[in-house]
């Protein structure tokens, strides 16, 4: 029996089909809306996804076959089948899909094309093809992984027929990435290749070796190149196989006569090794170097007023403020110079040094501070309606701030009078989010950063995905999927910081930078310790970023970093018996410890919270000697006077978050 197709349906069914294929191309994303067509292609490229990662790569191409040329991420289709063609052999398919990637306009992928297809021609032993695509790749792709890896390859390809090329492609790989995933690979190379290595070429050598940290080896290889090239790599390996006395005389020359060489980091790094390696006092040391340094000398001047107090310290500060107008150091030495004339009780003089900071500077580091305390300077004075001013505008500029968290208890003051301070609330329970929510939406993806990432995170393909985007948020989230707790935490904090007007608390972002973690193990030991679990949470996110394996350069251990020593002591008192020091890797047991010794120091300090947390960093004993010598009757006043740096800071790293934690989560 023959089947006949009515003549008349066969052209609606093929104008249908065209009539897609129309307006897929005008708008390729609404296709992927149209849940019939690609509901079944999204399962055949997660299906052939699967079959990759397990080896299985035949099937793998033969399921990416099954997709469509119109699929929205058709390109993406064609670098995994190439991948898998040249896995099983079949380097003339890998070669044929990365030639039609090329030929797209728009895509995302065609840098890793570019790449792969030069990797390709290698494997084929097509070289000049090779070379040509490599070098395509360096310039149309200069600031990618991709331009120089090429770098390594084009060394590769004349390794036997023309070393000094070699030599040549591989130096300029080991100056751009020392780091880099071939730099080591290079070292190895250039042995067999019996090539004389000029001081330069020592100096690159050298300075891979140092971040191998292979520092005896990298120091060999350093002193053999000028000094002005070599000498902050020389001194710090110098100082890591222990001779320091060497370290300290090649820092004092570099820092007189080479720091123009070094990034303003680096500078800040070798003055502080050469501080910290000097055998005179720190002040004598910061002065000499104030003496010699070109480069960096803000830094040094703001170091060395740091150790010093009355007219000394001003007289540094006012020049850091006159000479280096536009350094990082200018902002904090005018907010030094407000907090002395606040409290020495000159409030006439910090009001008039608070607006010059306001005039001066915006958004550094300082700028919330200075708006908080100028309310605080008003209040004192009695002028509420300006106090309330500036504190409405610190939560408005400046909303997930520490001194958002107090400018809101100021005003609660000021409006009620009910300034809750830093007490915490130990009836609170974290109610844990079900599932981590993207921090935009599909079609928003799709229109900032194109159909391909969006379809890539449908099918949940996040190794692709992250490829495919410099975005903070979605590789955050990306990396919180992978259970990459610390490293999303990190990436949206640093995203946020570049956002100068913050968006509102709703904003799916800021739970990316203060995730829920541990939740169910911190509601149970914050509930036996009568604690709030949110403090618990925020000194979890401080301490170790939510890494259960954390471990610091003074040995404390796990979540709540805990030192061995006092995990036993903690164990003794509550009857937990012995503890290893690897249980404290433990999340349940770290908590349970950590948690107890919170609630110890809690109640040993009057059972306040704030004094709490500044023991937890500093030490119990600290905090009752600064209660004695340090006046608390202002509490504000008292954290800023705190005298350790560390501490002063941690207490309000730790209260920013709980703050955060509060108004994100309700």
């Amino acid at each position: 029996m023959v089947l006949k197709l009515n003549p008349k349906k066969f052209l609606y069914i093929l104008g249908g089909f065209i009539f897609l294929l129309l307006v897929n191309l005008i708008n390729p994303g609404w296709i992927d809306s149209f849940s019939p067509i690609t509901a079944q292609y999204r399962g055949f490229y997660q299906k052939a996804r699967t079959l990759q990662s397990q080896g299985d790569f035949k099937s793998a191409y033969t399921t990416y076959k099954k997709i469509p040329s119109f699929y929205s991420a058709y390109d993406i289709v064609l670098l995994q089948q190439s991948k898998c063609a040249a896995s099983f052999g079949d380097e003339k398919s890998a070669i044929k899909n990365l030639n039609s990637i090329l030929s797209y306009s728009g895509s995302p992928v065609k840098d890793q094309a570019s790449y792969n297809l030069g990797q390709a021609y290698v494997r084929t032993g097509n070289y000049s093809k090779a070379e040509k695509q490599f070098l395509e790749t360096i310039k149309n792709y200069p600031k990618t992984n991709y331009a120089l890896g090429s770098y390594y390859y084009l060394g590769e390809i004349y390794k036997t027929t023309n070393p000094q090329l070699t030599l040549k492609y591989w130096l300029q790989y080991i100056e751009k990435v020392p780091d880099g995933r071939f730099a080591l690979d290079i070292i190895t190379e250039l042995k067999s290749l019996q090539i004389k290595k000029d001081s330069n070429m020592k100096k690159n050598l050298g300075i891979v070796l140092f971040y191998d940290q292979r520092y005896k080896d990298a120091a060999e290889f350093l002193k053999s190149a000028p000094l002005k090239e070599s000498w902050y790599y020389l001194a710090k390996a110098s100082h890591a196989i222990g001779n320091d006395n060497r370290a300290l005389n090649i820092l004092k020359e570099g820092i007189k006569n080479y720091s123009y060489k070094l990034n303003q980091a680096q500078i800040e790094d070798a003055m502080s090794l050469y501080v910290q390696l000097n055998n005179k006092s720190r002040v004598d040391s910061w002065s000499e170097l104030a003496n010699i340094t070109k480069k960096g000398r803000d830094f040094v001047l703001y170091r060395r007023a740091r150790l010093s107090s009355g007219s000394t310290a001003t007289g540094l500060y006012e020049n850091i403020i006159k000479y280096y107008r536009f350094s990082n150091y200018a902002s904090e030495s005018l907010w030094n110079l407000f907090w002395d004339r606040f409290n020495s009780g000159n409030y006439s003089q910090a009001i008039e040094l608070g607006n010059k900071h306001i005039y001066m500077f915006k958004n550094t580091k300082a700028s919330p501070k200075i708006l908080f305390w100028m309310g605080k300077v008003y209040e004192k004075q009695g002028n509420k309606a300006v106090a309330i001013s500036y504190y409405k505008k610190t939560m408005s500029v400046y909303p997930d701030n520490y001194y958002s968290f107090r400018a809101n208890g100021r005003l609660k003051e000021l409006n009620s009078n009910s300034d809750s301070g830093w007490e915490t609330d130990n009836t609170t329970i974290i109610i844990n989010a079900s599932e981590s929510e993207m921090p935009y939406t599909f079609d928003e993806i799709s229109s900032k950063y194109g159909r391909q990432l969006a379809e890539m995170l449908r099918v949940q393909d996040y190794e692709t995905a992250i490829t495919l985007t410099e975005d903070p948020f979605i590789k955050s989230w990306i990396n919180l999927k992978d259970g990459l707790v610390s490293r999303s935490v990190v990436l949206a904090r640093n995203g946020m910081n570049e956002i100068l007007s913050k968006p509102a608390v709703t904003d799916k972002r800021w739970k990316l930078i203060y995730p829920l973690s541990f939740v169910e193990e911190i509601n149970y030991h914050a509930g036996n310790n009568n604690l709030d679990p949110y403090i618990i949470l925020s000194i979890i996110k401080e301490e170790s970023h939510f890494n259960p394996l954390a471990i610091s350069s003074s040995n404390a251990r796990g979540l709540m970093q805990l030192l061995p020593g006092t995990a036993k002591d903690v164990a003794r008192w509550d009857g937990l018996g012995l503890i290893g020091e690897f249980e404290l890797f433990t999340p349940s047991k770290n908590l349970k410890l950590g948690s107890a010794y919170f609630r110890y120091v809690k109640k040993k300090l009057y059972n306040n919270s704030l004094y709490a947390v500044a023991a937890y960093n500093g030490g119990p004993g600290a905090v009752e000697k600064w209660l004695s010598t340090i006046p608390h009757d202002d509490i504000d006043q008292f954290v800023e006077n705190i005298p350790y740096d560390q501490t002063r800071d941690y207490v309000k790293k730790v209260y920013t978050s709980y703050w955060n934690y509060k108004r994100i989560y309700g």
